[in-house]
Parts: structure tokens; C-alpha cells; sequence
């Protein structure tokens, strides 16, 4: 999900060593050097914790093809042919979060995702369970 490319060229941007950034999530330089080189891969509870380390929009961090077509909404998901199925019904049954009282989803919940890749298609339930996760943890 994250692009490696950007997360250095920002973090530089912002004058900061990978030793300083570590030190801003309570993490390790190493992690910082795995997820610049592409070596290690991100949750998204974590990207929040880089962007707002970084001060940045999380979408900054994203490559450019899914920041590229941010803002996403339930419309864009539902009518979008390469977004898999379960959260394409997700996202067209306007009705399924208010009748379970789930706040509407928000457009970097969307992004987030819709950038999923699970070694298994998820289902609706399995996207409910990613987004009870995402929103528990971002509280945090």
C-alpha cells in the first residue's frame, strides 16, 4: 500500500533522518529503512501513524495510482468494475451501515479498502471486520 519512493523523498522534504522518524512512531530506524526500500509493506494504521508524523495527508503517502483516484466515495466504489465484489456491495447498499448503526464510511476508509490485498477475496463481513479494526485502532 505504501510508496516507498514518496516516504523518503518526503521525510527528506522535512529535513528528517530515518532515526528521527523512528523516534517520532516509538519505532526502529530499520523499520523505517525496510518501508523505504520496498522491503516491508505497512498496515494502515500505520501509514496514519507516518503521515501524521510526516505531516501529511496519508493519501500523500499512497502510489500514485490509488492517490490518483482519491477522493473515493460509495458511488465510485459500487460503479467501479476493478474494485472486488464484496465492496462493491458494500458500497451499494446505502442502507447496510445504518441499519447495522455503522457511521458512513469516510473517503480515506474507502482508499484504505479498496487497497486491501488479503491472500483470500474478503466478503462484506470481512470488509466490516477491516474497517471495525481500522476505526478501533486510529482512536488509539
Amino acid at each position: 500500500m505504501l510508496d516507498p519512493k514518496r516516504l523518503r523523498a518526503i521525510r527528506k522534504a522535512r529535513g528528517m533522518s530515518q532515526l528521527e522518524l523512528a523516534a517520532a512512531l516509538d519505532g526502529s530506524p530499520a523499520q523505517i529503512s525496510k518501508l523505504e526500500s520496498g522491503k516491508s509493506d505497512c498496515s494502515v494504521t500505520y501509514l496514519l501513524r507516518l503521515a501524521g508524523a510526516l505531516d501529511v495527508s496519508p493519501c500523500e503517502l499512497l502510489p500514485g495510482q490509488v492517490s490518483a483516484t482519491l477522493p473515493l466515495d460509495a458511488a465510485r466504489v459500487a460503479n467501479d468494475p476493478m474494485m472486488p465484489p464484496a465492496l462493491r456491495r458494500l458500497a451499494a447498499d446505502s442502507q447496510l451501515l445504518a441499519r447495522l448503526s455503522i457511521p458512513p464510511i469516510e473517503p480515506l476508509e474507502w482508499a484504505a479498502l479498496a487497497t486491501l490485498s488479503p491472500p483470500s477475496p474478503l466478503t462484506v463481513q470481512g470488509y466490516l471486520r477491516v474497517l471495525f479494526v481500522l476505526r478501533t485502532e486510529t482512536m488509539v
